[in-house]
């Protein structure tokens, strides 16, 4: 680190300041611990001129070693289900070719026949569904793709079978006792299965015609689950029918399966569960640890066009124009926003992060006692990010995608950490993707937003428990939209939110924020 040019000119102004490798960049003397040493960028401050620039390279690397641990989480989880679905498909066929060349099959043969089945095809349902990411919106058209193939296959062969049924109101599928020879029900129950079938199809024909991965699953496990009620109701009023003609209740075994089925499909948290079993597993196996959380907030952006719409919209503010009105309330202020200006990458003092839930008179003690001391030690005042003065409010999805970019854009990041600030998930999305980024931990200044009037003794305690007990599926966020969009990063990098809670709370063990607090 060179010194200053008025240091080198003898001058009155502060020289940057020389320091051995535990050092702190900033307000305090706390040593700095470096996660990365590759990305390593201890920023210091001086009167004259600017810190040094953004190590594009490190934050490349970081991403793009993210990007690749999270294209093989996708493969791993793809290429499984996708293995597992066929595997049950074909069992489900086999059983059929089996069956139907197989008469006279005693009722306890074909009670077994018809509860293998029914978890065959239920499971292979299921496993095909739970293929794709929640985010990924290739695979999610590759599945729905072959769903609409199988269907197609399904819905022909039914429509062969309805037309042989008209015209030979004796025929069935099987030549064994199975209650599809009821007189005067097999044409009925032949068109009910294929309208059912005939209905899904078009459901995934609507789901594949939509633009994002979530509207597309979420219409295709809606098609799952209709049509898997729909088989119950029809299973179960074929029991009742091979009951009253003492045939036997063969079909009623196909409803645990079919049931189950239904059960994945009405269960987003339990389709996340899965996901997320499968990337504990993959973490257990593979001992690494990749930026995977931060991968996932650039969606499928390239690398190049991310850090040129991060650089074309990084904005700083300097702390001496923000008042305390201005951190009282979260309603957006467009003269607040004029007032930030645009700025390179790397020259930005801090990204502050902050609840808006937490005490106004509070947290503008606390940041103005920061401000105070950078002044002190560095002669000026700090230019810093701050969501309200520097976020483009109509255009989040393309700001969340720069975040990593934002975050290390700033030399530092200040956490205003009030008792609400943990229960916010932008607040811990922004703290958790400093860290992800491999940047100092030594660079995160925590300080702690007491009550105005409380014991501060009994609030810092109460704030360190909040660390303890982390638990993300507690976060919340102002605008719903915003809290799906994040949910879906976390489920795409973690599985589900409890790898994300526990990540999250390993990443503030060791960063030492719970001494810090």
């Amino acid at each position: 680190l060179k010194p200053s040019a008025e240091a080198r000119a003898g001058s009155d102004a502060p020289a940057l300041r020389h320091r051995p490798r535990a050092m702190r960049c900033g307000p305090g003397d706390r040593p700095v611990r470096t996660i990365s040493r590759s990305n390593r960028r201890c920023a210091t401050f001086s009167a004259a001129g600017p810190p040094e620039s953004l190590d594009v390279e490190g934050v490349k690397h970081t991403l793009d070693a993210g990007r690749r641990a999270l294209r093989e989480f996708r493969c791993c989880v793809f290429t499984a289900m996708v293995v597992f679905a066929c595997c049950c498909m074909a069992g489900s066929w086999a059983l059929e070719f089996i069956y139907g060349q197989s008469p006279g099959h005693a009722s306890w043969a074909a009670c077994a026949f018809h509860f293998v089945e029914g978890w065959l095809v239920g499971a292979g349902n299921v496993f095909l569904g739970l293929a794709p990411l929640p985010d990924d919106l290739v695979r999610t058209r590759i599945v729905l793709m072959a769903f609409l193939v199988s269907l197609g296959v399904f819905c022909s062969v039914k429509s062969w079978g309805l037309l042989r049924a008209s015209s030979d109101p004796d025929w069935c599928w099987a030549d064994i006792e199975d209650v599809h020879c009821v007189p005067l029900t097999n044409i009925g129950l032949w068109s009910l299965n294929l309208v059912n079938d005939a209905a899904l199809f078009c459901v995934m024909c609507l789901a594949l015609a939509r633009k994002k991965a979530e509207t597309m699953q979420s219409l295709m496990w809606s098609g799952v689950g209709i049509n898997a009620g729909v088989n119950i109701c029809r299973f179960a009023v074929l029991a009742a029918l091979s009951c009253a003609t003492h045939i036997g209740p063969a079909p009623l075994f196909r409803l645990p399966g079919t049931a189950f089925c239904m059960y994945i499909a009405v269960r987003e948290p339990f389709r996340h569960r899965v996901h997320g079993t499968l990337r504990r597993h993959l973490q257990v196996r593979r001992k690494r640890k990749a930026a995977t959380g931060v991968a996932a907030l650039l969606g499928s952006s390239s690398m190049a066009e991310i850090l040129d719409k991060a650089r074309a919209r990084f904005r700083c503010i300097d702390l001496s124009l923000i008042v305390e009105a201005d951190v009282a309330h979260n309603h957006p202020d467009p003269a607040l926003f004029s007032k930030s200006t645009s700025t390179s990458l790397g020259t930005c003092d801090a990204f502050i992060t902050h609840s808006w839930h937490d005490d106004p008179r509070a947290k503008w003690e606390a940041l103005q006692d920061w401000r105070a001391k950078f002044v002190a030690e560095n002669g000026r005042e700090p230019k810093v990010w701050i969501d309200k003065c520097c976020l483009d409010q109509t255009n989040i999805d393309l700001d969340l995608r720069c975040l990593p970019i934002f975050i290390s854009g700033c030399n530092r990041m200040v956490v205003l950490f009030g008792s609400s600030y943990l229960s916010r998930l932008w607040c811990v999305i922004e703290l958790f993707t400093f860290v992800q980024m491999g940047l100092d931990i030594g660079l995160i200044d925590l300080l702690p937003v007491c009550r105005s009037g409380s014991d501060h003794a009994g609030d810092k305690a109460e704030l360190v428990r909040m660390l303890r007990r982390f638990d993300v599926s507690q976060c919340s966020c102002f605008n719903y939209a915003d809290k799906e969009k994040m949910q879906n990063v976390i489920y795409a990098a973690f599985g589900d939110l409890r790898n994300f809670s526990q990540e999250v709370s390993r990443t503030l063990q060791a960063a030492e924020l719970l001494e810090s607090a």
